[in-house]
């Protein structure tokens, strides 16, 4: 992971299970000037799960970059809450793999964000 996902609690910790969602505890540091989650963060949060996601769909070593990224934000988080986010590969190109991915409050389930994203292929 990078120093950026560190500092905005998006680290290695958030992405511990290789084969099961990415989980962020939300604390006081990701909030908005309204008090909700900053939609940057959920923003940071799906498009690392979905790059993970893409770059481990190749298996072969290569890495992705971010081409598109579309979020839609349907309910808030706030402190305390965690959010689970769950990304898969929809299809792998020559030249582009395209993702989606839910972000989900782990309490009750509830979907805070849904977003599709495509990466580049990097040789």
């Amino acid at each position: 992971m990078s120093d950026f996902l560190d500092t905005i609690g998006v680290g290695r910790d958030t992405f511990a299970q290789p084969e099961g969602p990415a989980a962020l505890g939300i604390t006081a540091e990701h909030l908005n000037p309204n008090g909700g989650v900053h939609g940057g963060v959920i923003a940071t949060l799906v498009d690392t799960a979905m790059g993970v996601a893409a770059r481990d769909g190749l298996g072969d070593g290569r890495h992705v970059a971010t081409v598109s990224l579309t979020i839609n934000y349907l309910n808030p988080a706030v402190v305390g809450d965690v959010l689970l986010v769950t990304p898969e590969v929809s299809r792998i190109g020559r030249r582009l793999i395209f993702t989606g991915a839910e972000v989900v409050r782990s309490s009750d389930q509830v979907i805070i964000a849904q977003a599709i994203g495509s990466f580049a292929i990097i040789p």
